[in-house]
This record gives C-alpha cells, structure tokens and sequence, in this order.
C-alpha cells in the first residue's frame, strides 16, 4: 500500500509540474503576442555588431 501512496504522490508532483511550465510557457507566449501587436519585437542588438565589421 505504501508503494501505491509514493507513486500517486510522484504523479500529482508531476502534474503540478507540467500544468507550472505550460502556464509560465503561455504567459512568455502572451508577451510574445502582444509585442508582435504593437509593432514588432525591439531590435536586439547582436553580439557582434553589424555584420560588415570585424
């Protein structure tokens, strides 16, 4: 019995874990969305600078 208790308490962990990441990857999705909106993402500056310079 105790064996049955560990594995359901591993799956509700798993489930809150799994639901954590989707609604932290649906409110990353929902800024996304509303840059997007607005005109676009900023530009981001590359690490390199332009491409013509080395």
């Amino acid at each position: 019995m105790p064996a049955l208790l560990e594995q359901a308490a591993l799956a509700v962990g798993l489930v809150v874990l799994v639901s954590m990441a989707l609604v932290s990857g649906l409110a990353v999705l929902e800024v996304v969305i509303e840059e997007v909106r607005a005109g676009g993402p900023r530009p981001r500056r590359s690490v390199h600078g332009r491409k013509g310079e080395r």
